[in-house]
């Protein structure tokens, strides 16, 4: 975040004269909102996962992951299938 205030900075500063102090060069107040935006984008879209806190440590899991019960339901499902098959 501090390398795209920095070049927010930069960008402000050249289109002001060449003796301008850096000190004295103020960003659009959008240009602040702007790079929060980014980095939360850029922070957020990285994480696909969902976090899960309980009694223990928290832990990541994918959105795809199914729950101890749904899988108990699949295999339930399944071996119902197996035995009709067996019949």
């Amino acid at each position: 975040m501090v390398e795209k205030g920095q070049t927010v900075l930069e960008d402000v500063a050249s289109q002001l004269p060449l003796k301008t102090l850096i000190d004295e060069v103020f960003p659009p107040k959008e240009a602040s909102f702007q790079i929060m935006t980014d980095t939360l984008d850029q922070t957020l879209s990285r994480r696909q996962e969902n976090v899960h806190r309980g009694l223990g440590k928290a832990h990541l899991q994918h959105p795809s992951a199914l729950s101890s019960r749904q899988r108990t339901e699949e295999v339930e499902s399944l071996t119902s299938e197996v035995a009709d098959l067996k019949e």
